[in-house]
């Protein structure tokens, strides 16, 4: 079995590849790199994973029963390593369509919240705001609640 520390995960994106495009030229096309290279990849993969990936039929390369287990999987793995190293958008109050929680007393959303929520609506039309009541559940802050 490999170790993920023996890995190089750049083969996942080739994994992802070569399974959706049941041809190794036209993976290597869409990764930039010669057919040579990416059949390389392939070896390396198919010694990685344990599993021929690809095999040739009559009718072309088709997909191991593995490899079609594993697509998603990786294709989940890719998305998330996507928006691990993308970088993030900048915020914008004008065009912002978040949705806010505030938890709070009665007393600070009757005096301060009319104001804030005016001074919000006027620069953030798309932002929703909603209050919700102060209680013991909501003493400790989440990402998703402001505590006034």
């Amino acid at each position: 079995m490999t170790e993920l520390r023996n890995f190089d995960l750049n083969l996942l994106l080739a994994f992802k590849l070569l399974v959706e495009e049941k041809s190794v030229s036209r993976a290597a096309e869409k990764l930039f790199i010669s057919q040579p290279a990416m059949s390389h990849v392939l070896l390396k993969l198919r010694r990685h994973l344990d599993d021929p990936i690809l095999v040739k039929t009559s009718i072309g390369m088709v997909p191991t029963p593995r490899a079609q287990a594993l697509l998603e999987p990786v294709i989940d793995l890719l998305r998330g390593a996507e928006r691990i190293i993308r970088t993030p958008e900048e915020f914008s109050p004008a065009s912002s369509q978040r949705r806010f929680v505030i938890a709070t007393s009665d007393y600070v959303e009757c005096t301060l919240l009319p104001k804030l929520t005016e001074l919000i609506n006027a620069r953030s039309p798309n932002i929703e705001i909603h209050i919700r009541p102060l209680s013991n559940k909501l003493l400790k802050p989440t990402k998703k609640t402001i505590l006034i």
